[in-house]
């Protein structure tokens, strides 16, 4: 399938939305869609947080001889006494390892550098290509816990950062700069002339691929230099052994483990040699090779490579045929596809799987043949080889408040090499350097794909483009305030379409209904008002087969004169549904309609009277609905139902071929109802309830004496309770049959928190095994004395001074063994 006429629109890359809110732990998209509700639109941090000294990062390992070296000469120049330098510039072509070392020296400040040197911060910056002074601040003043509103002046920005900094001995680490920036207007102190003891002591590291940056900063260059020939080859032999240790087809094995077949050894370090000592360059390249068994087809590479990797000069012309290489060995078009589509994303932009296969779906890229899931599946199929090849990185967001999300991101160098192949290849309009503050839309009448995803230069789209070739469009993560009424109109082969959140934009334009090409739409997270949609809107969408309007205001339903979800039932293409809901009428209309309970993936319910019961297996009364038919939902929020006083769970697998709601659901939040109790009839643990329940987020709900129905979900990585004056443990002593004391285990359970519950005594009565516990925090839990646990994992435990010396332990070796990993919460 061809990827052609690549539009990529990106001015600057900030946050999609600047935090309005500073929450609980920094979580803000649950909350946000809360305060909406209410028509909060400005906050102030209600809940200050203590600053950890440092953050560890994920990174490879530092390789070569001359790599760890360099690290060596970075930290003798910070930290010898006999040195007098303040600020490092790490410079080098892109990928050669400045990032990887940036982050090491991140890791050992985190660990053992601030104890021996006596620092009291270390900040973590990603600058990125489009300097954008706001965003720099956002995130120094996300570690001095300061939010500002949008609209804040870099100046006042400015003031309260340097009073958050100037008593500190601070290190800060810059990452990929690309034109010199005046520290001092962000708010950053003077290191190199100061009369405070402190901020003469602190230290700036920054990377930056224009060695010129370093002399305009005042900075101490240091060249990175690339691997020599050994290191190479070393770096490149482990890569492909790595991925080799499971195979016996081309491989032998001794005692050390397996070994390349001396022929393709050869070839591999002919291979090795090629990427001129890159470590970015070796990795792709190692990983495309790892799957290739065949002599001829490392001799092919080894030919490929050769004429074209010797023919440049630079940087791009020496890196990216090694790159594209990489993209060439992807093993057919829609693989190539799905890869070149990722670059549409805004540059070190974190992107979230599950949309982002979604988003392949809509373009047409999977075989789907009505079989969504089926398709899914293939997606991840598709990331998990683009990850294998190097082509995208992976981890794991966490959003808070049981919202955990895995992402995907494309190395700036491998993004550059997206942007140039659909350029050179496809014939792509980039208008990357060319935005006005309003954009000309004659540009878009040859595109085939535009993003504005992080752009601030566009602010309004207004008039009717025609756009006759346009099959995606993100609208999202931009500027975008105005939006005309009429702008969708002739754009007949749109397939993708994601709308901006703009507070400003709150009537959803009539003309997104000619559109009835389009296959997904996400309005999720918007402020478009409800009040506001004619009916009739989502009904002309035929070939609709995403739609996600979960945590939106487009949530009243059944009301007289607007829009109803009978034409969401219509949609005859539609396999998967993101809904809010408003109105008791239109949760009875959802649970009782066969294909809206099927497609339904996502479910948010506000709800302020109507409903007093909400079960998860089969009953229905005149004040309860039950949800057991909604075998598909992943995502169930409860918020803000005022009248809501039962949530029934069961704890069985339903008879015949019926299987409840909780056997699919993997996020459940309940926020802010303070009648609701939770029924569980505590049948057997072994029960199928609950088995795929990943994160759980439980939140201002008072009636709550215990969660001990948890123990069904064996398969939890995050809980977070908070604001239940009345949870006095979380798990009784009320066992169900066929659970013991000793029995009681959470296997998977990652991440505990445990915020301002002031009755809380204890976790258990007994104790409780969790096994891959590696983080805890405890916060405003004033009677939890004891910590009754078993975690041989934990490797950071949080809590005020106060709380920690008042534990009661049951043996000095358990305070012994934790004392390493407590961090002391300043409030």
């Amino acid at each position: 399938m061809a990827f052609c006429s690549l539009v990529t629109v990106v001015v600057s890359y900030v946050s999609q939305t600047a935090p309005i809110l500073a929450c609980l732990n920094g979580s803000f998209t649950f909350i946000s869609s809360l305060c909406r509700c209410f028509g909060i639109t400005s906050y102030q941090s209600i809940f200050p947080v203590s600053i950890p000294v440092g953050q560890e990062l994920p990174t490879a390992e530092v390789v070569g001889k001359k790599l760890k070296q360099t690290l060596n000469a970075i930290k003798e120049l910070l930290f010898n006494e006999n040195n007098h330098v303040r600020v490092v510039g790490l410079c080098g072509m892109g990928g050669v390892g400045k990032t990887t070392l940036l982050k090491e020296l991140n890791n050992e400040l985190d660990k053992s550098l601030n104890r021996s040197h006596g620092i009291d911060l270390v900040i973590w910056v990603l600058v990125s290509k489009d300097l954008n002074l706001k965003k720099i601040q956002d995130q120094i003043g996300n570690k001095l816990s300061l939010s500002w509103p949008e609209a804040t002046e870099i100046e006042k920005r400015a003031v309260d950062i340097f009073n958050g900094l100037k008593n500190k001995k601070f290190v800060l680490l810059l990452d990929d700069i690309w034109e010199p920036v005046d520290l001092r207007i962000i708010g950053i102190p003077n290191v190199e002339s100061n009369s405070n003891k402190k901020t003469t002591e602190s230290r700036i590291v920054f990377t930056t691929r224009l060695e010129f940056v370093c002399g305009h900063m005042g900075a101490r260059a240091i060249k990175v230099e690339h691997l020599d020939e050994d290191e190479a080859w070393n770096l490149f032999h482990q890569t492909v052994l790595k991925a080799w240790e499971t195979s016996s087809s081309s491989t032998a094995h001794d005692e050390s483990g397996p070994k390349l077949d001396p022929i393709i050894c050869n070839l591999a370090k002919e291979i090795a040699k090629e990427c001129q000592g890159l470590p970015l360059a070796l990795n792709v390249v190692a990983g495309a090779m790892a799957s290739q068994k065949d002599v001829e087809q490392w001799r092919y590479a080894l030919n490929t490579l050769r004429k074209s990797a010797g023919k440049f000069s630079d940087m791009k012309d020496k890196v990216f045929p090694i790159l594209k290489f990489s993209y060439d060995n992807l093993k057919d078009n829609k693989m190539k596809s799905c890869f070149l589509y990722c670059s549409l994303y805004p540059e070190d932009y974190p992107i979230k799987v599950e949309e982002l296969i979604d988003l392949w779906i809509g373009e047409g890229f999977l075989d789907e043949d009505d079989d969504i899931e089926q398709a899914r599946l293939e997606g991840h199929n598709v990331i998990g080889y683009l990850k294998s090849a190097c082509l995208l990185e992976g981890s794991v967001k966490n959003r808070g408040h049981g919202n955990v999300e895995h992402v995907v991101k494309m190395h700036d160098v491998i993004r550059d090499l997206a942007i140039s192949v659909a350029s050179s290849d496809l014939g792509e309009i980039n208008l990357k350097n060319s935005i006005p503050e309003q954009l000309n839309l004659d540009n878009w009448e040859l595109a085939e794909r535009i993003s504005l995803m992080g752009s601030r230069g566009v602010s309004e789209l207004t008039g009717a483009p025609e756009c006759r070739k346009l099959s995606t469009l993100f609208l999202r993560g931009s500027g975008i305030g105005t939006l005309s009424d009429d702008f969708f109109r002739f754009m007949p082969k749109l397939k993708v379409l994601t709308m901006p959140q703009s507070m400003e934009i709150s009537k959803l334009p009539t003309s997104i209904s000619s559109l009835s090409a389009l296959r997904y739409l996400n309005l999720s997270e918007n402020y478009f008002s409800f009040d506001d949609l004619e009916p009739g809107t989502f009904s002309e969408l035929v070939s609709l087969k995403i739609l996600d309007l979960h945590n939106s205001n487009l949530r009243n339903w059944e009301k007289e004169g607007g829009p109803s979800l009978h034409e969401l039932e219509r949609l005859e293409n539609m396999k998967s549904l993101g809904i809010s809901i408003g109105t008791d009428l239109a949760l009875r209309k959802l649970v009782t309609s066969d294909k809206l309970q099927l497609c339904t993936k996502k479910l948010s319910i506000d709800l302020k009277g109507g409903i007093s019961s909400i079960s998860l297996s089969p009953s229905s009364s005149e004040t309860s609905v039950s949800l057991a038919n909604m075998a598909n939902l992943k995502i169930l929020d409860l918020y803000s139902c005022d009248e809501l006083k039962e949530l029934r769970i069961p704890s069985r697998v339903l008879m015949e071929d019926k299987v409840p709601l909780c056997t699919s659901l993997e996020v459940l939040n309940l926020l802010s109802m303070p009648k609701l109790d939770i029924v569980c009839d505590m049948l057997h643990q072994q029960s199928l309830c609950f088995i795929n329940l990943k994160h759980v987020a439980i939140l201002s709900c008072p009636q709550l004496k215990d969660v001990s129905w948890m123990i069904y979900a064996q398969h939890l990585e995050r809980l977070e309770l908070g604001y239940q004056e009345g949870l006095e443990e979380i798990i009784s002593d009320r066992f169900p049959s066929g659970v013991t004391k000793l029995s009681i285990t959470f296997p998977r359970l990652q991440e505990l928190v445990l915020e301002q519950l002031e009755n809380l005594q204890r976790i258990c009565s007994y104790n409780v095994k969790f096994p891959e516990l590696k983080h805890m925090t405890v916060r405003g839990c004033p009677k939890l004395k004891n910590l009754s646990f078993d975690s041989g994992a934990l490797r950071r435990i949080e809590g005020k001074r106060e709380w920690w010396e008042s534990l009661e332990w049951e043996d000095e070796t358990t305070k012994y063994n934790l004392t390493p990993y407590y961090v002391e919460l300043e409030f």
